[in-house]
């Protein structure tokens, strides 16, 4: 037998074929698809100062308000029964409009994915763990740090679809080959093409969302 058969069989008894890895990849538990916290959320606070914090917040609201710049947010909360003074663009939230509100908002939402067996129920008790999202620079495996690359990013999509933990993807650094005018562009088909699992997508300004 000669030095490259050799080899070549070495190689063979090392690596698992393709059809043990796909029973291993199929075999992972989905356990984390849908985690629950079994705990209370801790208190820091009594109830008394829970109820002035709530109290001074909806003071803010009512009294002092919060100044809108969009126009089209302007109109919503006149729409929506809030006080909107035009000139000096402040919008006024009486507190039975925060109770209703309040009162009204959904217990539960569901975060959708292109797989439906990937889709994010958010309630009191889920936990939804997803990468770190903004940093301009990565630390590669030589241990130097550099400004990452959309190569970058997409090498971290794959790791975020192969670990069962990570239910939502981010922005976990960003590509500044890309230019920004584009740059979600290129990472959102990088989530796409890359994982099946709730992309990230940027919503700085209304140019962004359009896209």
């Amino acid at each position: 037998m000669t030095e490259p058969e050799r080899d070549a069989i070495r190689r063979t008894r090392r690596r698992p074929s393709l059809a043990s890895s796909t029973s291993t990849a199929g075999s992972r538990s989905r356990h984390y698809r849908t985690l629950k916290n079994p705990f209370q959320p801790w208190r820091v606070f009594s109830d008394d100062r829970v109820e002035a914090l709530h109290n001074a917040a909806l003071g803010v609201l009512e009294n002092q308000g919060l100044k809108v710049l969009s126009t089209e947010a302007r109109t919503r909360f006149r729409l929506a029964g809030a006080t909107v003074d035009e000139t000096t663009e402040l919008v006024r939230i009486d507190r039975g409009l925060v109770a209703d509100c309040i009162a009204r908002a959904p217990r539960q939402i569901t975060l959708h994915s292109r797989n439906p067996a990937r889709h994010v129920c958010l309630d009191g008790t889920s936990l939804v763990f997803a990468p770190v999202s903004g940093p301009p620079h990565i630390l590669d495996s030589a241990g130097v740090r550099r400004p990452g690359t959309l190569a970058d990013y997409a090498n971290g999509v794959r790791l975020c679809q192969a670990f069962e933990v990570i239910q939502v993807l981010g922005a976990f650094t960003e590509p500044q080959d890309i230019a920004v005018a584009c740059r979600q562009l290129e990472m959102l088909h990088a989530q796409l093409t890359l994982s099946e699992k709730i992309p990230h997508t940027y919503c700085r300004g209304r140019g962004q969302v359009a896209d």
